[in-house]
């Protein structure tokens, strides 16, 4: 997970199936929707997280997922659950570098659950922030108004970065809950307001169509 602030000069670009984005250290990284195809990219991007990383995306420790798991992540709707990667556009393969979701709620489809994940070799280079920011813009483009995050109560860090972006404690057990209310408009800090200009570009690049590039599927 990426936890620092980001850095002025920020660059994102339009692609053929979603955006280029230049990390810290220069790196450029595809941001698309996930598909079927994906499963692969998902089985090697958990075999470069470390046991702690897992941990605390999937509160347990494995070592690879079910078949059903892999099922779930990639045959996605992208309305109710709605799921983009980020890839190495240099390698033919596209290697996945990171994910981020978000779930709707069967109850309360303005409000979703997000999830983020990215490989350890890429920690620190602010792709976590990059996929949080396309998050934020895929969810005000359909129309959701609340990210709910859970959290492992030992993450400190990423509950602290959740609650600088504007996300307010809900409930605190052995997982914080974290409510983020897209309607109250960022917090008046810099990493606040660097991460809104990055959303604004990234809502340029993607225009009010973000579905675009999917085939039409069939809800799950």
């Amino acid at each position: 997970m990426d936890l620092g602030d980001w850095s002025h000069g920020v660059r994102v670009e339009a692609a053929e199936r979603g955006f280029l984005a230049w990390l810290r250290d220069g790196t450029s990284v595809l941001l698309r929707p996930v598909g079927a195809d994906d499963k692969m990219r998902i089985e090697e991007g958990l075999s470069n997280m470390s046991p702690r990383s897992i941990y605390y995306r999937f509160g347990r420790q494995m070592k690879r997922l079910s078949d059903r798991e892999l099922q779930y992540f990639t045959e996605v709707d992208q309305v109710q659950h709605i799921a983009w990667c980020a890839v190495d556009p240099a390698d033919p393969s596209e290697t996945g570098l990171g994910i981020g979701r978000l779930i709707r709620e069967p109850d309360r489809p303005a409000r979703a659950e997000f999830a983020l994940t990215v490989i350890d070799p890429y920690h620190g280079l602010g792709l976590g922030t990059v996929l949080l920011a396309t998050l934020k813009t895929l969810a005000e483009l359909q129309e959701i108004e609340i990210l709910r995050a859970c959290v492992l109560a030992e993450n400190h860090a990423v509950i602290a970065w959740f609650q600088r972006l504007g996300a307010r404690l809900v409930d605190s057990d052995c997982q914080v809950i974290l409510d983020w209310d897209l309607r109250d408009g960022s917090p008046d800090t810099c990493s606040a307001q660097r991460f809104q200009a990055l959303s604004q570009q990234i809502r340029q690049v993607l225009g009010e169509r973000p579905t675009r590039w999917i085939e039409e599927v069939e809800p799950l």
